[in-house]
């Protein structure tokens, strides 16, 4: 099954190998839109951890995923417990320019101020 997480970077995890030479990276991503915050971890496999590292935290991203499940039990007294990843397959990074950035920050600070009794 596929999905497609739109949101900003708010963090990139230090990249994990493991014996059998595979390589993960996770990417936290808080969902773009959302009434309360909402983070959730995007993973990254192998030559795609490369990418991931070079991601700069702020940025928006619209990432297609791979969902996927699995069920695990210590043993044989304890429920079953489920777990959920996302599998990053394609991406794309929107990134604002510098300029653009400037204009943005400049035009939340004059909305702020806008309960002066005059103009800046």
């Amino acid at each position: 099954m596929e999905l497609t997480i739109e949101g900003v970077v708010r963090r990139i995890t230090k990249p994990q190998e493991f014996t059998s030479g595979k390589r993960k990276c996770e990417i936290h991503v808080e969902l773009a839109n959302e009434k309360y915050e909402q983070i959730i971890p995007i993973e990254f496999w192998d030559d795609s951890v490369d990418e991931a590292i070079g991601m700069t935290v702020g940025a928006t991203i619209e990432a297609k995923c791979y969902i996927r499940g699995r069920e695990w039990r210590k043993d044989e007294q304890q429920p079953y417990r489920a777990f959920m990843s996302l599998n990053c397959f394609d991406y794309r990074i929107n990134e604002k320019s510098v300029k653009e950035q400037v204009i943005e920050k400049a035009s939340n600070q004059q909305t702020q101020s806008s309960d002066l009794p005059f103009d800046l």
